[in-house]
């Protein structure tokens, strides 16, 4: 095999390179990463559940760090400007009673988490602080943000609920103080996506059923911890 100018100018390695090629390797060393992964393996090297998010964690993420679950909303902020671990022990029952057991709990930015070995579903829960920027009614608000916005009740407390402009976000707001145009309460949202590694055009869409345990769980903890 010859290859013409300016390419010739390799025409020595390309040679080198075949004749390897065709020869068996000198020896069966192990190769530096896997090619391929299991679907519930961790591919990444994320610790402990941070390997579960639908699109990856970044290097602020960090496995739950079991704490006390503060009650009422006063003790819940508190908790929460400590250690974004507060928020996980507050949702983290709810979770797995209506999600299932396989979802585990991570901490990343101002939120916690819940994934599952399927990196198909993210979780995220928050607790609002009675500051401008986090009143209830005001989320999604956007021209074509959102869509079926409508106020429900959880647990005895007004709920703002709607899914993103895709539907393949559904949140849920819940005003502490029984007013979803005042600042401050609590957040839940289920996030859904295609699984990693896998090229496509679909839009996954959150279900009825993903809806309906997210509602349960929300009623959960405003029972629990709120109420």
């Amino acid at each position: 095999m010859e290859l013409s100018a300016p390419c010739g100018q390799i025409n020595g390695l390309v040679s080198k390179v075949i004749k390897k090629a065709k020869g068996k390797p000198s020896s069966a060393g192990k190769p530096q990463s896997r090619l391929l992964y299991k679907p519930t393996e961790n591919d990444t090297a994320a610790p402990g559940a941070c390997a579960h998010f639908a699109n990856g964690a970044g290097p602020h993420c960090e496995p739950y760090h079991p704490v006390q679950a503060a009650r009422g909303y006063d003790a819940m902020v508190e908790a929460d400007t400590k250690t974004r671990d507060a928020t996980c022990a507050v949702f983290y029952p709810a979770i797995q009673k209506h999600f299932g057991e396989n979802f585990e709990a991570a901490t990343y930015g101002a939120f916690c988490y819940f994934v599952d070995e399927t990196h198909t579903i993210d979780i995220g829960a928050s607790v609002l602080p009675e500051l401008p920027g986090h009143i209830p009614n005001q989320y999604g608000d956007e021209p074509g943000a959102s869509v079926d916005r409508r106020q429900i009740e959880l647990g005895g407390r007004p709920a703002l609920v709607f899914f993103d402009s895709r539907r393949n976000q559904y949140d849920i707001y819940v005003s502490h103080v029984n007013d979803l145009d005042a600042p401050g309460g609590l957040n839940l949202f289920v996030q859904v996506s295609p699984p990693r590694g896998i090229d496509t055009d679909e839009n996954p869409t959150v279900s009825p059923e993903l809806v309906e345990k997210a509602q349960r769980a929300m009623a959960d903890v405003v029972e629990r911890s709120l109420n």
